[in-house]
């Protein structure tokens, strides 16, 4: 599952090319792509013939349903100031596919712990395979949830307004 609005920075163009291959050798995983601008990703899904393997969903005003369907998210975003939908998958128990750099991802996202951070697009398919071992999924699906109670209202939004009052 990726989630978030279709821009070329935010990285999910080049997450499509980088799981083409073990998209189409692994018939039984699916990308689901939930953001606005989504028909700037119809070209390279049709020209890599994936159009069985990753459904392009457009806005969807309650992502809810694609959280819980989801085994996995994946923040294809190289700059990030604050991945509210990385916190967020995290908060239903979706360990985390990102990329490890200076972005909001690497500070959310403790390697394989929450989820997996690799050091470029290539190694996205090995981090979904280490994601959905059988050791790997069960542990970061409960340390995930776990890991968002720092982003709850009461730990990160009250302390600024004390601060701000």
């Amino acid at each position: 599952l990726i989630v978030g609005l279709i821009l070329e920075s935010k990285g999910q163009r080049d997450a499509i090319i980088s799981l083409s291959d073990f998209l189409l050798k692994n018939p039984n995983y699916h990308l689901n792509i939930v953001g606005g601008n989504e028909d700037q990703l119809v070209s390279i899904v049709d020209f890599l013939g994936l159009q069985k393997s990753v459904t392009l969903h457009g806005f969807q005003k309650n992502t809810e349903k694609y959280y819980n369907e989801a085994h996995i998210f994946i923040m294809p975003s190289l700059y990030e100031a604050f991945g509210r939908v990385t916190v967020e998958a995290l908060s239903y128990g979706v360990p985390v596919l990102g990329l490890n750099g200076k972005n909001a991802t690497s500070e959310i996202v403790t390697n394989k712990f929450n989820g997996i951070l690799v050091d470029c697009f290539d190694d996205f398919a090995k981090g979904i395979e280490l994601i959905l071992s059988e050791e790997g999924y069960c542990e970061m699906s409960k340390n995930a949830i776990v890991s968002v109670q720092k982003f709850s209202e009461r730990n990160y939004v009250e302390p600024i307004i004390e601060l701000l009052t």
